[in-house]
């Protein structure tokens, strides 16, 4: 374990894979520097942006600052990897460019997982913010604080369609099962969260907070915006692929809501996204 002098708590990891973030990474990063818990490393591994990108991120002044560049464009799938080879802390977390921590995030997250030795990963609530950082939804998923099996809460997403678990920014993992396991993200772009946690929450617990500890940014130039015609067609290849798994059973009753969901999901989403 990696700490810091002046402070004994674990070290934390905290990513974020930049890709032309000029728009909104310094508020991403500002509001990593400034939370509470103090030990962490800010990681930002950055895939040969066009714009402004590289000059925002080097004029932020802060010692745990790690500033890496691809030589070459890889894209999603093998820059996040990449960000777990360069990670050296206990737990570790994914902030995508555009998306917020609040300032308890991380402080909340590390707690939950030190007083839960079972538990791999943990996530919270979050708010959806615009493009101007006004809040336009704020849903409970999470009613209680609640710890529950990893292979349960798999199933809680099959059932539903979609990632109920949240996006990288909203969850925490222990890294010692990511490395021992060899677990790297997958290139179903619009599921390389999901897919993750798919492999990870075989190996134990999760940790559930009913506490909103960030912010997921939503706005038509987005990635997840261009993406909103294939997600279902993206979810049933996750659930088939899961399926092909030896080590995880997938009733014909899950499958068929994981498809009906999914599909109701994405009519939900476009609608959600033309009232922006």
């Amino acid at each position: 374990m990696q700490s810091s002098p002046q402070n004994n708590n674990p070290l934390v990891s905290i990513c974020i894979p930049t890709f032309n973030a000029e728009k909104y990474i310094k508020k991403t990063i500002n509001s990593i520097v400034n939370q509470s818990y103090k030990n962490i490393e800010i990681i930002i591994l950055d895939d040969c942006s066009t714009d402004s990108t590289m000059k925002i991120i080097r004029s932020i002044d802060d010692p745990r600052i790690k500033i890496f560049q691809n030589e070459f464009n890889l894209g999603p799938q093998e820059t996040w990897s990449k960000l777990i080879d360069l990670a050296e802390g206990r737990f570790f977390k994914i902030v995508c460019h555009d998306d917020v921590l609040y300032e308890e995030c991380v402080a909340v997250q590390v707690k939950m997982l030190e007083e839960n030795g079972q538990v791999i990963l943990v996530a919270s609530n979050r708010d959806i913010i615009d493009k101007n950082d006004t809040v336009v939804f704020s849903p409970d998923r999470f009613r209680q604080d609640n710890r529950v099996s990893g292979r349960k809460l798999l199933r809680s997403c099959l059932r539903k369609g979609t990632n109920i678990i949240g996006e990288p920014h909203a969850v925490m993992f222990r890294m010692c099962v990511i490395r021992r396991e060899s677990i790297k993200f997958s290139d179903n772009f619009y599921l390389i969260d999901l897919e993750f946690y798919s492999e990870v929450l075989l190996y134990g617990d999760a940790f559930l907070i009913s506490r909103k500890l960030s912010a997921f940014r939503v706005y038509k130039e987005a990635g997840s915006y261009r993406l909103l015609m294939n997600q279902s067609e993206g979810f049933i290849k996750f659930v088939e692929k899961l399926k092909k798994r030896g080590d995880y059973t997938i009733s014909f009753f899950d499958f068929f809501l994981a498809k009906t969901m999914s599909l109701g999901n994405q009519l939900g989403r476009i609608l959600f996204y033309r009232l922006l």
